[in-house]
């Protein structure tokens, strides 16, 4: 079925050819929910986004959704320029040896300050091979987002699907920040963080939609029917991969691109070279994501039928863009075999923090 929602014109780079590998079929998430009815167990519930650039908690606290939030980065310093920079005592870090590691908000803006590449305790949203202090950074960052879990406290955590386009899956870094979360006396269960999306956004469609978390890391894709996940997935492109071309483009290092992206970008009106670069990335991004939906999507067709047109929910940091919705409304018009009618696409209320609702949504209905 042809399906064509409100565009612009742009064209996107051609797409990298898909790699024979299964994703998910149609199976049960949890019970259908209704609006959650607030009483006081909601306060021992929490849902914890965990992403490639922000980790994420939410809280209910009374009618009231909290959110707290660190960003997913850090940095090593020596002694002698941590004396240099007179850390505040409201700068994150921790000590290790000589070493000081500072976390989230400030190790960017020190990274910028020194020409130094960040460090990230996660890699296309798992937990950094690579990274040795990855886990001890990551349990400090949990603690200062979500901290100690009040008797029987519930907690929902993100995990992202098996990618398609790279050979890893998620059971390891589920098992990680399992027992990182555990260890703070949460009960802990997880969800793909695309399917959280469908909770925290499409009550007034049944809890169906179309669903794309364009994180840092990577971007996870979720179509979600009455609650139900017909299909999940995620693709190892997301944001820091836009950075990280540009950067190779540019002569520069990812987190000034970084810098430079998020001052502010118009996707349909690029100012200087950078930006200009940025904008290629950006399609090429969005265009990889749904062209690895529609192949994927029609290889599980016959056994998926959408009975009636749903809408399309985009979310994530990177996402926040201006004109990022165009782009994403020009590729589905530009796909005229979309297998199913779109009935809009649209931004999510809370692009950075509609995830982590929808996490808190399934731990008050586990």
């Amino acid at each position: 079925m042809t399906n064509h929602v409100a565009g612009v014109n742009i064209q996107v780079t051609a797409q990298d050819p898909i790699p024979e590998k299964p994703v998910e079929a149609v199976k049960p998430v949890v019970k259908p929910i209704e609006t959650p009815k607030l009483d006081s167990n909601y306060s021992k519930c929490a849902g914890l986004d965990i992403g490639t650039m922000n980790i994420i908690s939410s809280r209910q606290n009374g009618p009231n959704v909290e959110y707290k939030r660190i960003r997913d980065v850090f940095i090593d310093l020596t002694k002698d320029q941590v004396k240099m920079l007179k850390l505040s005592g409201e700068t994150s870090y921790i000590t290790k040896d000589d070493i000081c590691y500072v976390l989230g908000d400030d190790a960017a803006t020190i990274a910028n300050i020194f020409g130094r590449q960040l460090r990230n305790p996660l890699t296309k949203g798992v937990i950094s091979p690579g990274e040795l202090e990855a886990m001890s950074v990551l349990s400090v960052m949990v603690g200062e987002v979500l901290g100690k879990s009040p008797e029987g406290g519930i907690c929902v955590v993100s995990s992202p699907g098996d990618p398609v386009d790279s050979d890893f899956d998620v059971i390891f870094h589920q098992a990680v920040i399992t027992d990182i979360v555990s260890n703070y006396g949460w009960n802990v269960t997880t969800a793909s963080e695309s399917t959280a999306l469908a909770y925290a956004e499409c009550a007034d469609n049944d809890f169906s939609g179309l669903c794309l978390s364009f994180g840092a890391g990577m971007t996870n894709i979720s179509l979600v029917f009455k609650t139900i996940e017909a299909l999940k997935f995620s693709v190892s492109r997301g944001g820091n991969w836009i950075d990280s071309q540009t950067a190779k483009s540019c002569g520069k290092l990812p987190s000034q691109i970084c810098a430079i992206k998020e001052k502010g970008l118009d996707l349909l009106n690029p100012v200087g070279r950078e930006q200009s670069a940025l904008v290629i990335f950006y399609k090429h991004l969005i265009g990889y994501a749904i062209y690895h939906f529609i192949q994927n999507f029609r290889k599980l067709q016959g056994n998926i039928e959408i009975p009636k047109e749903i809408p399309c929910i985009i979310a994530g940091g990177t996402s926040l863009p201006k004109n990022f919705i165009n782009l994403v409304k020009n590729e589905i018009n530009k796909n005229n075999g979309f297998p199913f009618p779109i009935s809009e696409v649209k931004l999510a209320s809370d692009p950075l923090n509609s995830i982590s609702r929808g996490l808190l949504i399934l731990s008050q209905n586990s």
